[in-house]
């Protein structure tokens, strides 16, 4: 048995269960789904996401409250990580209109129950196919979320790629503590 560090690269790729681009559906129906946490890459991706899929009427849901470890990453003039990840993609060029912006949402179920009821109530339909955007190792686990408690919807998943420097020790334990 093997009682030493864990392969990060294996580790990573399996925690990131990102949908190969060849498969990525690009409908005017597909929606995309960003999962707030404070990291300024999960916008940036998702803006560059949106405009590769070419579709100007691509509507995005962006989902996030605020929590106690999201809270000093966000800068203050931004009361939740929806509220900054939306400013964020805006800026990217994503216009105001094509966001539903959920702001209450504590955890992954949340995000995904609440953003989804919001974009119910702004569109009264459910977003299907849905690419969903988030921390790349938080991938796997919103997916799976997804999958549980919304069978009916395909999802795939879209993240960022994760530079060799960003596995820091403190985030090797993050990730081991998922």
């Amino acid at each position: 048995m093997n009682t030493g560090s864990p392969d990060w690269g294996l580790v990573l790729e399996f925690l990131c269960e990102e949908t190969p681009w060849s498969r990525i559906p690009r409908t005017e129906e597909a929606v995309l789904f960003v999962c707030g946490h404070y990291d300024p890459a999960v916008p940036a991706h998702a803006a560059r996401l949106w405009d590769r899929i070419g579709w100007r009427k691509t509507r995005v849901i962006v989902s996030g409250g605020i929590t106690a470890r999201s809270r000093p990453h966000i800068p203050a003039e931004f009361v939740t990580e929806a509220a900054y990840y939306a400013y964020l993609m805006e800026t990217a060029g994503v216009p105001a209109e094509m966001l539903v912006v959920e702001e209450g949402a504590g955890n992954t179920l949340e995000n995904v129950r609440w953003g989804l009821d919001a974009f119910w109530e702004k569109h009264n339909i459910m977003p299907n196919p849905t690419i969903v955007c988030a921390v790349p190792f938080l991938l796997r686990r919103t997916l799976a979320t997804f999958r549980k408690w919304c069978p009916e919807i395909e999802v795939f998943g879209s993240a960022y790629f994760l530079p060799n420097d960003w596995l820091t020790r403190a985030r090797k334990e993050r990730v081991l503590g998922e």
